[in-house]
């Protein structure tokens, strides 16, 4: 295992920090605030809900937005798996994945019924996916962070 140098601290931080400020940004501009990707769990009658309230040009907003949501989510997805592999080998690689093939699954299914029809049978269990994507993503920065932590303090 490599030990961090700043440099590796310094992107360790912009890895972490990224996606954190992204959202609560997103959350506070967003013209579509309640999205489903944002919440931290919902109902499949909630999310059908939302979605059949959304106008045209609500809808279209949307589908871009999960559009751009597929390339952040891969990204970050494979920039987090690369640097944890380098520089944190002992984290279980499906630590690094989980967030993002939760978040997959979610936005391509928020995707086709966008595309199809808001009446999905999956609706009601895509909210514990979103759930699984938070929680994942907590287990993951928290992680991170206290090896991050620990490093820094045993160097001193």
């Amino acid at each position: 295992m490599t030990t961090p140098s700043k440099k590796v601290n310094t992107i360790f931080l912009i890895v972490l920090l990224v996606p954190l400020i992204t959202m609560i940004v997103l959350r506070a501009v967003m013209i579509l605030p309640e999205i489903l990707d944002v919440q931290l769990y919902y109902t499949g009658a909630a999310a059908r809900n939302f979605l059949k309230a959304l106008n045209e040009n609500d809808l279209r907003l949307y589908k871009t937005i999960a559009t751009l949501d597929l390339i952040f989510l891969s990204t970050y997805t494979w920039g987090v798996f690369f640097f944890t592999k380098k520089y944190f080998a002992k984290i279980p690689i499906i630590l690094t994945l989980l967030p993002g093939i939760f978040d997959l699954i979610e936005t391509t299914a928020i995707l086709y019924a966008l595309k199809t029809t808001v009446q999905q049978n999956y609706f009601d269990w895509l909210g514990l996916i979103t759930c699984g994507k938070w929680v994942a993503s907590g287990v993951l920065i928290a992680t991170l962070a206290s090896i991050f932590i620990k490093r820094l303090t045993t160097r001193r």
